[in-house]
């Protein structure tokens, strides 16, 4: 049999070969799920990235800070585990972001349909709380850090399934936490002794062992919804604790934030709770310190007493810890399971990791975390700029060995 050769025109192998990056198809709808909850108009980030013009005029900065995954933000380097809140873009999104950069960065045709940012509607109404009324930004060049009380004055326990935070000046407010008040006597005296709205604390809402983390907001985040059919359950007559961290500001500004509790249609036997996976208690004695210039690896070991359902994990570690490794040990399957590494540690980045799915852990595992902990000038985020000993507990310039997480329990109660 004769093969024959028939020429092919160049221009349609050119067109077979390649298929051009646009902005509007391929670009837009990358940084709309992964960029616009903080690199929009009047959002957390300096940098807005809504428009073709606005993201084209900074084309290149984009391509080299994706490429080189410094955005968006992530810090977990190493996990045997997956989390459900991973920020990073895939390698095929990166390409898609590169290639449309080498190639012209080229618009597209717009759609005549306008994108809506979906508010996740659920059937069992909420309840609106105000969490800030006017609260004065400083006008400072530096984070702040207030604690908003919330009384929620319910007569009878509440079962949640979503909260929704709802930022009253995006272009301050960086994160929130959200706690359950456990010590009122220490929170109201926290309270009278800030003259302004709240009060304020680096640390969060006052002595962290004292009260039970809820949740966790950031600026990518719209509804934080519970998992595995679990609620959030708060007693009668409960008081939460925000914690809203504002962004440095050349001028005073103004924030009016809103707090949404989205009430379950069913109860749930099961409860997310907040518990300390590494707490600070006889891991650390007051007269422990970290002398000058240096640096030294401190290792935590907590052992569960209970089984645990692990949903999520927030280390609160501060300016001195430069790099983080969390794992467990499962004594009835002898097996290790790597949590988190992040090797470059920096707590404006911190956040909440959220499994993808929650991890059982039985009792009589043990939890072992590793610091890294940096006392020295090599240390770029060291407020000290003269010889100073570290000292661990609370306060912005002392170290802490706390990672805090939630769980998913089971009761009997209905």
């Amino acid at each position: 049999m004769q093969n024959h050769i028939f020429p092919i025109p160049l221009v349609l192998v050119f067109s077979l070969g390649v298929c051009a990056q646009n902005y509007t198809e391929h670009v837009k709808p990358i940084l709309q799920s992964s960029c616009l909850p903080c690199h929009q108009k009047g959002g957390i980030g300096n940098i807005n990235l809504s428009t073709y013009e606005s993201t084209s005029a900074y084309g290149a900065m984009i391509e080299e800070v994706v490429a080189t995954k410094y955005m968006p933000p992530w810090s977990i380097d190493r996990s045997h585990i997956n989390y459900e809140n991973d920020r990073r873009l895939s390698t095929a999104e990166i390409d898609v972001i590169r290639d449309w950069c080498a190639n012209g960065m080229v618009k597209g045709q717009e759609s005549n349909a306008t994108s809506q940012v979906l508010k996740y509607p659920l059937t069992g109404g909420r309840i609106s709380i105000p969490v800030s009324h006017n609260f004065k930004h400083y006008g400072v060049w530096m984070e702040q850090y207030q604690n908003f009380i919330l009384d929620l004055d319910n007569k009878e326990s509440l079962h949640i399934n979503a909260l929704e935070f709802i930022p009253g000046n995006s272009k301050i407010v960086r994160a929130a936490s959200f706690y359950l008040d456990q010590d009122r006597s220490s929170t109201d005296s926290l309270d009278q002794w800030d003259p302004r709205e709240g009060y304020t604390d680096f640390d969060g809402p006052g002595i962290l062992e004292k009260h039970q983390l809820i949740a966790n907001w950031e600026p990518d985040m719209g509804l934080i919804t519970s998992s595995s059919n679990s609620v959030w359950t708060f007693g009668p007559h409960s008081r939460l604790i925000a914690h809203v961290v504002y962004a440095p500001s050349s001028k005073q500004r103004l924030d009016n934030s809103l707090l949404h509790l989205h009430i379950a249609e069913k109860k749930s036997q099961h409860i997310i709770l907040g518990r300390k996976l590494i707490a600070d208690d006889n891991k650390i004695n007051k007269e422990d310190k970290i002398a000058w210039n240096e640096m030294k690896t401190v290792i935590a070991i907590d052992t569960l007493q209970e089984d645990i359902m692990l949903r999520s994990i927030y280390p609160r570690q501060k300016l001195f810890t430069r790099s983080i490794e969390l794992f467990v040990k499962n004594p009835q399957e002898g097996k290790t399971t790597l949590l988190l590494h992040i090797e470059d540690y920096n707590p404006h980045w911190n956040q909440e990791y959220i499994l993808e799915t929650p991890l059982w852990i039985p009792a009589g595992s043990t939890i072992h975390a590793t610091y890294k902990i940096d006392n020295s000038l090599e240390n770029p985020l060291n407020p000290f700029n003269k010889a100073t000993e570290l000292e661990f507990g609370s306060g912005m310039f002392r170290e802490t060995l706390l990672i805090e997480a939630t769980i998913i329990s089971k009761t009997d109660k209905t």
